[in-house]
């Protein structure tokens, strides 16, 4: 599993690939917010503030979600830079 971890460790120095999974991450987080999606009685998650700015405390994504949920959208985006071809 050493490639696997060298691999993972490149991932995240990398801030092209940091920002695609913030941005990707972040537009889920949107569009549960928006829809009104939340998960009562989680302990830890994911928050996203209001569209008017406002703090908000409802959980959108628990946290072992958002973790499976980059994971996914880093393999994605390795698949599709891969020596930049698509």
């Amino acid at each position: 599993m050493k490639g696997l971890g060298d691999a993972l460790r490149k991932l995240a120095a990398d801030p092209i690939a940091i920002q695609t999974a913030h941005i990707a991450l972040e537009d889920e987080l949107i569009e549960l917010r928006d829809d009104r999606i939340s998960l009562p009685f989680r302990a830890n998650g994911l928050v996203i503030r209001e569209k008017n700015g406002q703090a908000s405390d409802a959980i959108r994504i628990p946290t072992d979600e958002a973790v499976r949920r980059v994971l996914k959208i880093l393999a994605e985006y390795v698949d599709t830079n891969k020596d930049g071809k698509k």
